[in-house]
């Protein structure tokens, strides 16, 4: 199963693009990505789908996806974990344009994200299942994928915000109230807003990051990390100083040792 992962990195320096030979890294790229959509690894497979020149090698790429496919995984796979800068990247793009001329579902879609236009995305979406009903990779993803895509809009329209009237924010999503409020519950819950819920009075209340506080932990964490690094490092030059070679078991207990010495010092 992990062959999707190793074999393509293999080949990645074996064929160019720009050769004849080029076709065959198209084809691992695309086997690559799928494999990565498969595994949940959304962001990385629109990486690499992004790299794909998809029009140039079309006829040799249908084996593995048609037009149709590559837009559909790269785009939703992009929607739900690609930046605002990454996704006008996406959308400027003359070869995913003329594919998705021919996908009226998601045509348009990420230029209405953009724009914050979240009814006319969600009625996009809406009709994406019918159009891959036969796909069952793609589809047992979907609903991951339409979830994202809400949390992300969900982020980008409180952003501006430190309140938020939660009748206003269900109309402009085209969402029924009950359910955002349990997508703000749980988006709460797992980190990805800092918010409380007024429920009487349907707002949400948007806390703001603690500055200081978030340098100080960065400060901390940093500290943590250079004494971590800096141990390692007189480790290493009392073992080379010794001239150690360590192997097995006399590894581990000669690490000790050394472990030991090093803390006697410091006292």
């Amino acid at each position: 199963m992990d062959n999707y992962k190793t074999y393509p990195r293999y080949c990645e320096h074996s064929y160019n693009l720009a050769t004849p030979a080029g076709n065959k890294k198209a084809l691992l790229q695309c086997l690559y990505a799928v494999g990565l959509f498969a595994d949940s690894q959304f962001a990385d497979a629109g990486r690499v789908l992004a790299m794909v020149p998809y029009n140039k090698y079309e006829e040799e790429l249908r084996q593995i996806l048609t037009p149709s496919d590559y837009v559909y995984y790269l785009i939703m796979s992009a929607l739900a974990t690609f930046s605002r800068t990454s996704l006008k990247k996406i959308d400027e793009s003359q070869g995913v344009r003329a594919i998705l001329e021919h996908v009226p579902e998601l045509n348009g879609i990420i230029g209405d994200f953009l724009a914050s236009n979240y009814k006319q995305v969600f009625a996009r979406l809406s009709k994406v299942r019918a159009a891959n009903s036969l796909d069952v990779v793609f589809l047992f993803k979907l609903d991951t994928l339409v979830r994202r895509i809400m949390e992300k809009s969900i982020m980008q329209y409180c952003l501006p915000y430190k309140s938020v009237d939660l009748t206003v924010m269900a109309k402009t999503l085209d969402k029924d109230i009950v359910e955002l409020e349990r997508n703000l519950v749980s988006m709460s819950s797992s980190g990805l807003i800092r918010a409380k819920i007024d429920s009487q009075n349907k707002v949400l209340y948007l806390e703001s990051e603690d500055v200081k506080l978030k340098a100080f932990k960065t400060t901390l964490e940093n500290g943590e990390k250079f004494i971590q690094e800096l141990t390692e490092i007189i480790l290493r030059m009392k073992m080379k100083k010794e001239g150690l070679v360590l192997k097995g078991e006399k590894m581990l207990k000669d690490l000790e040792v050394l472990r030991s010495e090093n803390m006697d010092d410091d006292d």
